[in-house]
């Protein structure tokens, strides 16, 4: 990160530390969420593979270019008997704002799912892990690095091609301490809800329906996606008054018993001064059979 970005983001970030003692910190989220529910609920299941490993890397652009953030995800159904499923899954989580700062995350993740009816299932699902906050020193001054204990759980509930989900993020409230500022990881719930539409043989539409509940924040985007031949998809994020989030993608590519897919996205048009939601691309990828 060059001289001149290193002073913009010292100038973003230094007030938040002179305020107070405690800081209110809760993950952002990507712009193509929907591709991974797990990010949202450790609850989120599908049944239609054995394991499936994704991963997604988000970086800023313009100003900013040098912040970046990156997830990598394993899931892996262990047992599914009599209208009932286990899955077991490992996931990673890195944001990275230039040289100097470094927020990491490691959680194991446990879900089981039951049928309710023909149409209609319900899955719980938990995830515990580590957080760790570290921030390299420099001549503005001494570097450190905190770990905690962090830990999710919610539900999961479908009916034909609905489904809805609540999910308590952050639940241990711990806090960090990495330098003289504290970070407090405040509890939040995340709300999701999405409905796949048929418009035509060869063309479907999903809305997807995100908000977060917490005190203080209006978190809400609404993502729609159009899958055409479930080869193809193309759609919008809208990320409200953060931005629109452009999404192209190539999905269910098979080669013999297994089958990549591929998205891309911008991020654009934000109105808010906030170094997370400048203009970013995100790239994802997944394998599953």
């Amino acid at each position: 990160m060059s001289g001149f970005r290193l002073i913009i983001l010292v100038i973003f970030i230094t007030p938040s530390f002179v305020r107070g003692q405690s800081r209110s910190e809760v993950p952002d989220l990507f712009d193509q969420f929907f591709n991974n529910y797990y990010l949202l609920n450790p609850a989120a299941q599908d049944t239609s593979y054995k394991f499936k490993i994704r991963g997604e890397n988000r970086t800023q652009t313009g100003l900013f270019e040098g912040i970046s953030k990156l997830y990598a995800d394993a899931d892996f159904k262990i047992r599914e008997k009599d209208g009932r499923s286990q899955f077991i899954g490992l996931q990673a989580v890195n944001f990275k704002e230039g040289d100097f700062i470094n927020r990491s995350r490691l959680y194991g993740r446990y879900s089981w799912r039951t049928n309710l009816s023909e149409y209609s299932s319900l899955s719980a699902g938990a995830a515990f892990g580590i957080v760790n906050y570290n921030f390299r020193g420099s001549q503005a001054g001494a570097g450190g690095s905190s770990t905690v204990m962090d830990g999710s759980a919610g539900i999961w509930y479908s009916w034909k091609s609905l489904y809805l989900g609540v999910a308590g993020q952050q639940i241990l409230r711990n806090k960090l301490q990495p330098i003289n500022q504290e970070f407090q990881l405040d509890r939040y719930w995340n709300c999701n809800m999405l409905y796949s539409f048929q418009i035509s043989h060869f063309l479907d539409f999903t809305p997807h329906l995100y908000t977060r509940l917490q005190k203080g924040t209006d978190n809400v985007q609404l993502a729609g996606i159009f899958d055409i031949y479930d080869l193809a998809s193309a759609g919008v994020n809208l990320k409200y008054k953060r931005g629109i989030a452009f999404i192209v993608g190539l999905k269910n590519l098979k080669v013999g018993n297994s089958a990549f897919s591929f998205y891309a996205s911008y991020l654009a048009g934000t109105n808010s001064p906030s170094i997370l939601d400048d203009n970013a691309v995100e790239f994802y990828l997944s394998f599953q059979r």
